[in-house]
């Protein structure tokens, strides 16, 4: 995936938490104060570069906007600070959202972990071939329900030992679950990240 673009599994998924709320709830805190807030040229850019690249990175938003990392410091922390927007660590990232298009506050956590994962390529590419292959699987005489590991491997031209380490990851914060048949491993999305990605 190239740098700088939001994928477009991560775009459906912002799509579909948007899709349950009301028009009133589009953006958080009072209108007046919202109001002056996006007023400003920078700021409003800014809080725009977010709201369409859910999961954005501070660095990729200076290079989008070309400009320097002191400015967007100093906005992104005042859109922060008024809840237009909301960051999380993710590993040596910090990744922008606008909470409206995350969901519910319930679903926050999660989906914020899976538009981190949908914005690191190999991770993201796993979940597409997870999203593409869901039909069972007969390996020795036991029924499997996923993509079998060496399929990923060879699909993303990966050593089995990379495949195991990111399905790991993605195993460890719920967004894949890992089922061993024999001496066989086959993935698939968990319920939770069906939900957002379908």
């Amino acid at each position: 995936m190239k740098k700088g673009k939001i994928s477009s599994l991560a775009a459906v998924l912002v799509g579909v938490c948007m899709a349950g709320l009301p028009l009133s709830s589009a953006v958080q805190g009072s209108s007046l104060i919202t109001n002056e807030l996006l007023n400003q040229d920078t700021r409003s850019s800014i809080y725009e570069v977010i709201k369409v690249n859910p999961g954005i990175h501070f660095r990729e938003i200076c290079r989008t906007m070309n400009k320097k990392m002191g400015v967007v410091q100093y906005h992104a922390r005042l859109l922060e600070e008024a809840g237009l927007i909301q960051s999380f660590d993710d590993g040596r990232y910090k990744r922008f959202f606008v909470p409206q298009t995350l969901g519910s506050k319930d679903d926050q956590k999660f989906t914020q972990k899976l538009v981190g994962f949908l914005q690191r390529g190999t991770s993201e590419e796993i979940i597409q071939i997870l999203l593409k292959d869901t039909n069972p699987v007969e390996n020795q005489g036991k029924v499997a329900t996923g993509t079998r590991h060496g399929i990923i491997a060879e699909a993303l031209g990966l050593t089995s030992q990379a495949v195991t380490w990111h399905a790991k990851k993605l195993a460890q914060n719920g967004i894949i679950n890992c089922q061993k048949v024999g001496r066989e491993k086959f993935y698939r999305l968990t319920p939770a990240a069906l939900q957002f990605l379908k």
